[in-house]
């Protein structure tokens, strides 16, 4: 299953995990728990990216909100897992 998520990440440029979740048929706690088992094991990398209405947002007088987007990529040792995944079959 940790493969399936994988290629799910790879195929899917932009995605939340409710809609991972539900591409995969699974309830989202175990697709979270997947996604933090394949951090643990190296195979993917988060990165927090802030983004805001200017760059140097200190609180402007338009309510300005920023908003934190996580975004997941696969690491070399995960697109290796995928690469012997393809030539096994």
């Amino acid at each position: 299953m940790l493969v399936k998520v994988l290629e799910m990440i790879k195929q899917i440029p932009a995605f939340s995990i409710s809609r991972l979740a539900k591409n995969l048929n699974m309830d989202i706690d175990i697709v979270e728990q997947l996604i933090n088992q394949l951090k643990t094991m190296g195979y993917i990398k988060e990165e927090i990216i802030n983004e805001c209405c200017s760059k140097n947002c200190n609180g402007c007088l338009n309510s300005c909100k920023c908003v934190q987007i996580k975004v997941l990529y696969i690491t070399e040792k995960g697109n290796k897992c995928l690469k012997r995944k393809i030539t096994a079959q």
